[in-house]
């Protein structure tokens, strides 16, 4: 590993997390302010939102799409491995976004700010925002470390919540995997209208021909 990326992992301190976790069933904004020092007496704090979209259920024959150049096997092998491991095959695909919204440098100490900004997330009784200390020259790496911290503390009881809904069933799995697939090839054919067919096939095959007839034929 990179000694840069490796110092600033070991040095993100999360100051303060969020005290709802992500949510299983839709988006969640988690505001962060990210801090760092910049002399005894300034500390630089950035200001942001991390959009977390719906988790994904990753069904057990997309798990090639996580291991990749091991060959024909890799699915096979991958259930394999997370059997092997006891690690839970129902895994979850997360997709974040930053979107960062202001930059200030303050001349006061970092423990001043510090107080500062928890007294504001109280009195507003924010229960999703975050504080972060890191090194400014990689806050980037140090949010994306947030983000992973985050996830890991919400990931148990996303799985419980859609375990619940019935949700990790093969037929709800399969219905997903294929509306899945049914809009990748809406996407692909507005770029290469050859796939047409393609798509005018698997809508007949599913039986859904009707549900995207209109969209179907916009693109013609």
């Amino acid at each position: 590993m990179d000694r840069n990326i490796h110092d600033t992992l070991n040095n993100t301190e999360i100051l303060r997390m969020p005290k709802h976790k992500l949510a299983t069933f839709g988006v969640t904004r988690v505001y962060y302010y990210f801090m760092s020092s910049i002399s005894a007496e300034k500390t630089k704090v950035r200001e942001g939102t991390v959009i977390s979209q719906r988790p994904k259920i990753i069904a057990p024959e997309e798990y090639e799409n996580i291991f990749e150049g091991f060959g024909k096997q890799t699915s096979k092998y991958a259930q394999a491995i997370f059997q092997l491991t006891g690690t839970d095959l129902r895994i979850l695909e997360y997709r974040f976004k930053n979107d960062s919204e202001e930059v200030n440098t303050v001349n006061e100490t970092f423990n001043v700010v510090l107080k500062k900004i928890n007294n504001r997330i109280d009195k507003n009784e924010d229960k999703l925002s975050a504080i972060i200390k890191g090194t400014d020259s990689t806050w980037q790496l140090s949010i994306m470390k947030f983000i992973v911290d985050i996830t890991v503390k919400s990931s148990s009881a996303n799985i419980t919540e859609l375990e619940e809904k019935g949700m990790f069933s093969s037929g709800h799995l399969k219905d997903s995997n294929l509306r899945s697939r049914i809009e990748t090839l809406f996407a692909e054919v507005s770029r290469d209208k050859s796939k047409v067919k393609e798509l005018g096939k698997l809508l007949k095959g599913s039986g859904l021909f009707e549900e995207y007839e209109d969209r179907f034929f916009a693109l013609l």
